[in-house]
């Protein structure tokens, strides 16, 4: 996640712009954030700078 970008609020969707994935956001464990697919799966993490997280639907 880009640091200079606000952290969205747990359980809001947002899209990883590198993949296009669309998550849930689930929080942030060490600098990482983490998604889960909306209606549950398996989540996956964001590193730092890797991609930028922008809510869904901007």
């Amino acid at each position: 996640m880009v640091s200079a970008q606000p952290v969205p609020r747990l359980g809001e969707l947002v899209v990883e712009e590198e993949s296009g994935r669309v998550g849930e956001f689930r929080g942030v464990d060490h600098g990482r954030g983490w998604l889960r697919p909306p209606g549950g799966g398996i989540e996956w993490d964001v590193a730092p700078g890797a991609a930028a997280v922008q809510a869904a639907g901007e």
